[in-house]
């Protein structure tokens, strides 16, 4: 295993950098062992290719020379340096921009670069995994950086204003023509040539995922993924007809920023994970692990069930046409924890879920309530009485339905057999006097929900 040090380290983007003889290789966190991540540290690491570009694997510590018991600070972080201490980027040696630098001056020396014909010294200031994006391609790896970077050398360069935030920093050459520039520790880690850096202008990997992004998440995040997802979708055996993962960002730096859910479905088995984590990559990984172990799950239930049917494949059984099925069954029963929960609360785990309903007992009244989507919003169906919840008031685009029947079991699941075209049946059981939803299951049976 080669040795360096760690150069730089990001626990919110869940990302870090390694470097070894002037050469820089970008590591994942979770690759980075927990002991090892301290800046400065002497690391020892694999390297692997990944899309034209050296990325750093199975980083550990390199243990001090101090060996014996007796030394002081034995096996120590030899040449590990204080929090928030950095280790210098080649762009630093050449030109002083070190990982602290203000983005706009990056962008500002990359200019000067271009306008010197310094193509070394202009790809001294890309991280090592950049990305650039032009109308025609999308270009990685450093000899391809090097040699478009050679194309765009020398003529003039002056351009008409630089500006941006943290994140963004935009370098406008005519009322047409602009380049964008993420820049991140010093580096610039994508740009965008002559065009904004939308989502909409990324390829989608996947077409069969509709990837729903909250807050700020990055270019480089959404691809990746996209990418995961693709790798999940060509493991899986069965066919996978639609896929839908939501990431949130709520605010970077808490203790969970991302929030993470994915509906799959997979030969007509519908597949939820839902994750919380610390930074986007975790969320990811957590993400597609979680939806790998119930694929596994799936498929061991449908091998036990072919063994019962002597080994025929399911799909290979024949099935009764729609008009010649029995009528739905109530197949299933599920409660909810007695734990209160605010309309917002409430309203958060739904989409968390991604369901389209949910069932909870508000916390200032303590009634069943039962909330769910509608095309404008959400609606809520109080059990007893909506004037005694005060905070409907405060909440904007909420509808206030009428109060649920008083029904039983049986009373409900005949409704709902004798009404194709409802989804549920919320309704007040006489014989508890607690709201219950009778609903329909994606395998056509019902299923039946009341509080614990």
């Amino acid at each position: 295993m080669p040795d360096g040090r760690l150069q730089w380290i990001d626990e919110e983007r869940g990302a870090g950098h390694v470097v070894r003889n002037g050469r820089e290789y970008p590591a994942r966190l979770t690759d980075i062992e927990n002991s090892a991540r301290i800046v400065g540290a002497r690391v020892h690491f694999d390297i692997f290719r990944d899309g034209g570009v050296s990325r750093a694997t199975n980083v550990v510590l390199a243990r001090g020379a101090r060996s014996k018991p007796t030394h002081r600070r034995v096996g120590d972080q030899t040449g590990a340096r204080k929090a928030g201490a950095k280790i210098n980027t080649t762009a630093a040696d050449r030109l002083g921009v070190d990982v602290s630098t203000n983005p706009k001056v990056v962008v500002e020396t990359w200019l000067e670069t271009i306008s010197d014909s310094s193509t070394d010294d202009s790809l001294s200031l890309y991280a090592p995994d950049a990305v650039i994006h032009t109308d025609e391609r999308t270009i990685r790896g450093r000899r391809h950086l090097h040699a478009y970077l050679t194309e765009q050398q020398g003529g003039s360069v002056t351009p008409l204003l630089v500006r941006g935030d943290d994140l963004y920093i935009r370098v406008e050459w005519s009322d047409e023509r602009s380049t964008w520039f993420e820049v991140d520790h010093g580096q610039i880690v994508e740009q965008w040539d002559d065009h904004d850096p939308h989502y909409d202008d990324l390829e989608d990997v996947s077409p069969i995922l509709e990837l729903r992004l909250e807050g700020r998440v990055r270019a480089s995040e959404r691809r990746r993924a996209q990418e995961r997802f693709q790798n999940f979708f060509e493991s899986v055996h069965g066919e996978v007809a639609a896929a839908t993962a939501k990431f949130s960002v709520v605010a970077r730096g808490s203790h969970h920023p991302v929030n993470a859910s994915a509906t799959v479905q997979v030969d007509g088995n519908i597949l939820r994970a839902h994750v919380r984590s610390r930074t986007m990559d975790e969320a990811i990984d957590g993400l597609v692990l979680r939806l790998r172990g119930q694929v596994a799950r799936l498929e061991d239930r449908r091998k036990k069930r072919n063994r019962r049917h002597g080994g025929v494949e399911r799909d290979d059984v024949v099935r009764p046409a729609p008009d010649a099925r029995p009528e739905p069954e109530l197949v299933r029963q599920k409660t909810y924890a007695p734990v209160d929960s605010t309309i917002e609360e409430a309203a958060w785990d739904m989409d968390l879920l991604d369901f389209d309903f949910f069932l909870f007992t508000e916390t200032t009244t303590h009634q069943d309530c039962l909330l769910s989507r509608t095309e404008t919003g959400l609606a809520i169906a109080p059990s007893v009485d909506a004037s005694t919840i005060s905070a409907l008031q405060e909440i904007e685009d909420l509808e206030v339905q009428k109060l649920p029947e008083r029904l039983t079991v049986d009373e409900a699941v005949t409704l709902l057999r004798r009404e194709p075209e409802l989804p549920y049946v919320h309704f007040v059981d006489v014989d508890r006097g607690r709201a219950n939803v009778v609903y329909r299951r994606f395998d056509g049976d019902l299923g039946l929900i009341t509080p614990a």
